[in-house]
């Protein structure tokens, strides 16, 4: 009933999670959640906790438990997560959120810093300021799209629409971007590969002679197309560039491909499988 969960109240929940293999321990600490009633058997949901040492502040509002239980009425959903300087907004409705299907929200996710999250997770990420905005919709175990879809990190941005489609042989990831400036640069550099030794095979080769991960052209179908006025790396500025890329069945197309690059324009397509 509705009522039992009315001015509920959680305080100093640890969960410890121990990693066997790495040893590595994280653990979760949920300081305070409240529950109050709202109009309409609505209710509000208010939390604090600590992740890793990271404060976490969950404000949320969700629908009346009796719509919940009847599947296939739009069950609102709105809530804002705070935590390591990023805001997370969540607003919308799902049909069976149970379930996963009929989803329809909309998203955003803005920071000053993502080197903050990137500390926090273990990934090395920049230091700069971020921004994802997007509308979702769908079966969360059928196809998700991404409509609106709005990101920038640093100079970077880009804009488009996505979707991922689950229910077939394997997932299929499509997409149609712009990219007014991808700024290569911001992002943390991997290490060189160390330069071929003398008379190997590889000596006068541009690319590797060792052959690609073939497990990655298994793994799912895609069709995307990204079209960029300029891309930024350490070394050059590419400008204009436009891509279309295809994988089916294990085939990698990449054609036409399109870029100017000092006065003169290059055009090329790749052929994989």
């Amino acid at each position: 009933r509705s009522s039992d969960l009315d001015n509920a109240s959680l305080k100093n929940v640890v969960v410890t999670y121990r990693d066997g293999v790495g040893k590595k321990t994280v653990t979760f600490t949920l300081k305070n959640l409240t529950t109050t009633p709202a109009s309409g058997g609505a209710m509000k949901i208010d939390a604090e906790a600590d992740y890793q040492n990271l404060p976490v502040k969950i404000d949320a509002s969700l629908g009346a438990l009796a719509t919940l239980m009847r599947p296939g009425t739009p069950y609102p959903i709105e809530a804002a997560v705070s935590a390591g300087g990023a805001m997370v907004k969540l607003a919308g409705n799902a049909a069976d959120p149970v379930r996963g299907h009929g989803l329809n929200f909309t998203v955003s996710v803005d920071g000053q810093d993502l080197g903050t999250l990137g500390a926090l997770t273990g990934a090395s990420l920049p230091a700069k300021p971020y921004h994802l905005a997007a509308t979702i919709s769908g079966d969360a175990d059928k196809a998700i799209t991404l409509k609106g879809l709005q990101a920038s990190l640093g100079a970077s941005s880009i804009n488009g629409d996505a979707s991922l489609t689950l229910a077939g042989a394997r997932p299929k990831l499509s997409g149609h971007f712009t990219a007014p400036m991808l700024d290569l640069t911001e992002f943390p550099q991997g290490k060189a590969p160390p330069p071929a030794a003398a008379g190997s095979a590889d000596a006068d080769r541009m690319f590797s002679s060792a052959p690609l991960p073939a497990e990655v052209l298994r793994a799912a179908d895609a069709d995307i197309s990204l079209n960029a006025a300029a891309i930024k790396t350490s070394s050059m500025t590419l400008q204009n560039l436009s891509r279309q890329l295809s994988l089916v069945d294990q085939v990698l197309q990449v054609k036409p491909v399109s870029v100017t690059l000092s006065g003169g324009v290059l055009n090329a397509a790749v052929d994989l499988s």
